[in-house]
């Protein structure tokens, strides 16, 4: 009887798999694990999984289940062994954000998954391949390493303190000025199945694993306010252990120990301190066992070859102070000494998730002129963020200094819009020689904003290949594309992306070689341009956080994030803090993150809570309003108010998103209430114009959604007086610069819009262009600014979007974020051909590659898999229109409307051909 049961068994299981159809063309692809792939360190329970659909002979895939295993081994998951999480065959078309329930996850341990999917013809991929994601060290308790630090100067050199007592030793110290480096010594008994090291080191490390530095990152961690949130860095060091080992760990003073002085007030923030490290190596041997090696009193320290670095100054490196060897095996440190254990900055530690700061490309000078007394001017040909690196040949203690700006003032290099804030040196670096062969310098601990540098003291003649311009930032992987066929609208694009890299170290900021502050205005005005062009959720994430960590009790924020405790009564305002509400609901809209919204569901509320408390009448007049106008300005109540109802509409739709209903009904009569007192204010009903009629005025309004439907074409018209009145150039700030060209195209007037973008004469995009500007300026008038505004500023850098949205059409669905449903309509206008662009949505990549040439319109479409579009396309009938070859029906694709030389169709994921005729 048994011997039939277990038959019967067996045949039960043959025939229910037979029943399952597989699609060998179906595959599931690029796993990510809370946005990244294959992550070291992640710092959430219950993570976020996602995975793209692919069937590249198949059209109109749609996922109609799923099912995700999870195991601790790769082996077990490989036989379909899910010891963590098996979810079952889940019915949701969900392929982004799956929120992770298995078991609970453990500290410092590596996760296999994969997955497959069902499509809506009941027809079952095979599984993924195998990925991972790996937790980080997710409580206090699990750290074992002790922060340490150096001993101060004082007790290296006891001379130091008669030097300070009769005034020989000149400047103010807090702490020290030079950098510090560690050192320590381990063996390992058995063979190593796997070794992480968990690092950070403020205010900036280096470290360094039997001679060899570990990983690429530079200027890590992080900024961050160091007495709330302090980033560590994870690295998988297995292979680079050996039997006997050596760590070495340099430490430069960041903006942690920031004692420069300046406007901002960074030499006196609650968190400064001196510099420090906590490390924690965690190694597991082929038998499981587990050994941790950690930062402690038993490691060695000694003053390195930097003697002074300083974020906002610069850094003086002497070759002579080197020991070679230092952080290798076998060095002799009998002069070192202990360093000592130190407190804590106060910060959790969390995983740095955002994508580290480095050199991404390598610049050759385009020209070197040799002035008569020795001194070289190097142009690099465009501006740039990062610093130099450069060899030489001379004597013990000849020294090179380097001295960096955008601009040439006579036959030196311009400092004059940096140093009027700083006190001191600025933008300025030392090397000091040993001698006798070739040496080879490269900044550390900081980053300058420059085009030109003047060299001082080089030995022997200076050639191209001698010096190199590092370009750096945070090394965002790119998402997006863009190009057409006007070459201007091309180079803004790329002086936009190069802004945009150049003013990201690991948090947004305004400007690389004046400020590196962290402005939340400029921050929220590029937002959209970061998601459109780069991968940069961990990084928006991070800086979110930042705002977490700033905001007081009454939920007022400042205008810079992080701050030592400057802006929070001057410099912010709706527009600016503001950022703390738009940016996630970005995130959403792009990539359907709920997550984020969540996490800062109350923080946002506390803002509007500010706010409110702030507004009388429900105006509200507080702010910096339109920054750098061209001529007119506009009030700034109506901009504060604009943006004070957007955050309310935000809140509600957050609110209603996340379930919470009666905050729900409550921001939606808020922010119905802050649109009626908004046109009582400033809407004059019978020349529709708002306030003083200027551009900013007049597209506000319309671009935040608080003009009336029945006064929209009195709003559009008066907009567009305001733009002939400029013959088609931009009058406006900031946020104007962001409001108009959107306000016209989603208005029927991208033709006007588009004259503004492209126009070539003053003021606006193109006229910088034509002023050989190779970064987004500050200041419409650039270089002729009075407020010696600079020349690598990306507040003015929301262009890339409206590009996105409308010259190649992609737009995002409010209806199903994250582009589960997308729109494609280029807008098109009589100046431009062609247009190709490219997007990686969370769902695959969202093509589209448009001409018109001879009357004819063409236009080559890929839809990700698991997603729909509807399409827009200029025809004058659905008959007029080809795909592929054939007419619409035999292709079986809907059409939803046309009318006024348009035809709706909607179609599912594919690659696809469509033609129609099109007259200018």
């Amino acid at each position: 009887m048994r011997k039939h049961i277990y038959t019967l068994v067996v045949l039960t299981t043959v025939l229910f798999n037979t029943c399952i159809l597989y699609a060998s063309d179906l595959e599931v692809k690029n796993l990510k694990c809370d946005f990244q792939v294959e992550p070291l360190s992640i710092d959430n329970k219950t993570p976020r999984l996602s995975w793209e659909i692919y069937a590249s002979q198949q059209r109109n895939i749609l996922q109609d289940s799923y099912q995700v295993l999870v195991a601790t081994t790769e082996a077990l998951l490989s036989e379909e062994n899910a010891d963590i999480w098996n979810s079952g065959i889940i019915k949701s078309n969900q392929s982004g954000q799956v929120l992770y329930k298995g078991k609970v996850l453990s500290s410092g341990t590596r996760y296999y998954w994969k997955v497959r999917i069902k499509d809506d013809n009941g027809v079952f991929s095979s599984f993924s391949k195998i990925s991972f994601f790996e937790t980080g060290l997710f409580e206090k308790t699990d750290w074992h390493a002790q922060w340490i630090a150096a001993p101060s100067v004082w007790e290296w050199f006891p001379a130091f303190i008669k030097d300070r007592q009769t005034g020989k030793e000149k400047g103010t110290y807090g702490w020290d000025n030079d950098a510090p480096i560690f050192r320590k010594e381990f063996k390992l008994s058995k063979k190593v199945k796997s070794a992480r090291m968990y690092v950070s080191g403020l205010g900036l490390y280096e470290a360094y694993l039997n001679g060899n530095k570990i990983g690429n990152h530079q200027l890590d961690p992080a900024f961050t306010r160091y007495d709330k949130t302090v980033l560590y860095a994870t690295y998988d060091i297995t292979s680079a252990l050996q039997e006997e080992n050596a760590i070495g760990v340099m430490l430069g003073n960041g903006w942690y120990n920031m004692f420069s002085k300046a406007t901002w007030g960074f030499d006196h923030a609650p968190w400064r301190g001196k510099p420090r490290v906590i490390m924690q190596i965690e190694v597991i041997y082929d038998d499981n066992s587990k050994e941790i090696i950690v930062t402690d009193e038993s490691w060695k320290t000694s003053p390195a070859p930097v003697t002074f670095n300083s974020i906002r100054q610069g850094v003086i490196y002497d070759a002579r102070l080197e020991q070679d060897g230092w952080n290798q095996t076998g060095f002799n440190e009998e002069n070192w000494r202990h360093a000592s254990s130190i407190s804590s900055p106060g910060g959790v530690l969390r995983p740095q998730k955002i994508e580290p700061i480095r050199a991404y490309e390598e610049l050759k000078p385009t020209k070197i002129t040799k002035k008569p007394d020795g001194r070289y001017i190097i142009d690099f040909g465009k501006n740039i963020a990062g610093w130099a690196r450069i060899k030489a040949i001379g004597e013990n203690g000849d020294e090179i200094i380097l001295k960096y700006g955008e601009e040439l003032a006579g036959d030196s290099v311009d400092q004059s819009n940096i140093d009027i804030y700083t006190q001191g040196i600025v933008q300025t670096d030392k090397f000091i020689l040993k001698g006798g062969q070739q040496e080879t310098f490269e900044t550390i601990f900081t980053y300058h904003g420059f085009q030109y540098i003047e060299v001082f003291g080089y030995p022997g003649e200076l050639t191209k290949g001698d010096i190199t311009a590092m370009v750096a930032g945070t090394d965002f992987k790119s998402r997006g594309s863009f190009e057409c066929s006007n070459p201007i609208i091309n180079k803004i694009q790329q002086n936009t992306l190069s802004s945009f890299q150049g003013n990201f170290f690991g948090f947004p900021t305004d400007c690389p070689q004046r400020e590196k502050n962290g402005w939340t205005g400029d921050a929220q005005l590029a937002a959209e341009t970061g998601l459109w062009n780069f991968h940069s959720n961990a990084a928006y994430a991070k800086y979110l956080q930042d705002f977490a960590d700033e905001q007081q009790q009454d939920g007022n924020l400042p205008g810079i994030i992080p701050t030592s405790g400057w802006g929070y009564h001057w410099a912010n305002g709706p527009a600016w803090t503001g950022a703390y509400a738009i940016i996630p609901w970005q995130m959403y809209l792009y990539d359907g993150d709920t997550g984020i919204l969540a996490k800062h569901y109350e923080g946002i509320k506390k803002l509007v809570s500010y706010f409110t408390g702030k507004a009388e009448n429900h105006i509200l007049s507080i702010g910096l309003g339109d920054w750098a106008p061209y001529d007119t300005k506009t009030p700034v109540p109506l901009t504060s108010t604009a943006y004070y109802y957007h955050f309310t509409d935000i809140l509600s739709q957050t609110a209603e998103l996340l379930g919470h209903e009666e905050d729900h009904q409550f921001y939606a009569q808020l922010s119905s209430e802050i649109k009626i007192a908004f046109n009582k204010k400033f809407y004059d009903s019978k020349s529709g114009i708002y306030a003083n009629g200027s551009q900013t005025a007049q597209s506000a309004p319309l671009y935040l959604g608080l003009v009336d439907n029945r006064n929209k074409n009195k709003v559009i018209k008066q907009l567009l007086e305001a733009v002939k009145k400029t013959d088609y150039h931009i009058d406006a700030g900031i946020l104007g610069a962001k409001y108009v060209p959107h306000a016209l195209a989603d208005n029927g007037h991208v033709d006007a819009a588009y004259k503004i973008m492209a126009n070539e004469t003053f003021p606006g995009w193109g006229w910088w262009i034509r002023q050989g500007a190779t970064t987004l300026w500050e200041h419409w008038d650039g270089r002729e600014s009075k407020s010696h505004g600079s020349l690598n500023h990306i507040m003015f850098g929301d262009v890339s979007n409206w590009y996105f949205r409308n010259i190649a059409g992609i737009q995002p669905d409010m209806k199903q974020v994250g582009f589960k449903h997308f729109v494609i309509e280029p807008k098109l206008t009589e100046q431009l051909n062609w247009c190709n662009a490219s997007y990686e949505s969370s769902y695959g990549i969202i093509a589209v590659n448009w001409k018109k040439e001879d009357g004819k319109f063409t236009m080559k479409l890929d839809v990700p898999g698991n997603t729909t579009a509807t399409v827009i396309l200029p025809a004058s009938s659905a008959k007029k229109i080809m795909e592929g070859g054939k007419p619409l029906k035999q292709n079986n694709i809907a059409v939803l409307s046309h009318g006024k030389g348009l035809v709706t169709l909607k179609v599912g994921s594919g690659s696809y051909v469509f033609e129609s005729s099109v007259h200018n």
